[in-house]
Order: structure tokens, then sequence, then C-alpha cells
């Protein structure tokens, strides 16, 4: 009788294996689950910095490059010889529209800039000379400063 009996496993030790690997696979999925975690914060981390990074270096430049600088709550304007740049500050995010060709978008957490202008009076209409710009992260806050030179010659021929 038990000369035709084959040998294979029984259906206790296929249970116990399938329970082996069902544990194995819930602690590999907890771990990919973590790592996956890790990951977008890190990215998240990595791309605020950068935008940190970024927008000041462009309003640095583009303040450098600009003919004439005016501000007009919540608006920055540039001007120089190819057009115009504007920068728009919202709650929590700052536009660049660059020659209406794009627009970049920063979001950040900041105040309002702080704007002095040329000569006397403090009308949009006058150049801007300095701004005062403050971003704040992680609870810090991080003044930026940018001025803008004119030549004597610009600011007479406006008189």
């Amino acid at each position: 009788m038990n000369k035709n009996k084959l040998p294979a496993f029984t259906l206790m030790e296929l249970t116990i294996a399938m329970l082996i690997a069902a544990v194995l696979l819930g602690l590999a999925f907890r771990v990919l689950g973590g790592f996956t975690t890790l990951f977008s914060e890190q990215q998240r981390q990595k791309t605020e910095g950068y935008e940190q990074d970024l927008l000041p270096h462009r309003l640095r430049q583009d303040f450098f490059r600009a003919d004439s600088v005016l501000y007009g709550e919540p608006q920055l304007e540039l001007y120089d010889s190819i057009g115009v740049i504007r920068y728009t500050f919202a709650d929590t995010v700052v536009l660049r529209d660059q020659y209406a060709l794009r627009t970049d978008t920063f979001r950040m957490q900041h105040e309002l800039p702080v704007v002095y202008y040329v000569g006397r009076g403090s009308s949009s209409t006058n150049k801007v000379s300095d701004m005062v710009w403050t971003i704040v992260t992680d609870e810090k806050f991080i003044p930026l400063h940018f001025s803008k030179s004119y030549a004597a010659t610009e600011l007479i021929d406006e008189l």
C-alpha cells in the first residue's frame, strides 16, 4: 500500500513555509515604505533649499542687469534693454515673470519687501535704490539686501 506513495511536503509544512514568506514580505514592504518616505522628505528639503538659493540669486542678477527698478505693492518691476521682469510677492509664493515668456514659481514663506527709493519721498513712481526682503525658513528669518545704483545722468533726466 505504501509502495506507491510519492515523496512530498505535508500540508503543515506548506502552511508554515507560506507563513514565513508572508512575514518576510510584510517586513520588506515596511522597510520599502520607510525608504520611500525618507527619500520623499529628502527630495522636499532639497527642493526647498534649491528654491531658497535660486530665487535670491536670480533677483540679485536681475537687480544688477536692470536699467531701472520700480515697486508697486506687491509687485517689483525691473526694466532692462530687453523688456520687463516682474516679481509678484504673494503669501507663500513668489512669481517671477520674465519678459512675458515664462513664469517661475517659488514656494516659500517670506515677508513683503521693504523698499527705499532714490531721492526724497517714497512714491512708487520713483526708482528703487534699496530693497530688504526677508525669507522665513524653519522659524528663522533671513534678511536679504538688494541695492541698485543709478548714473547721475539717469536721475537728472527724470527731473
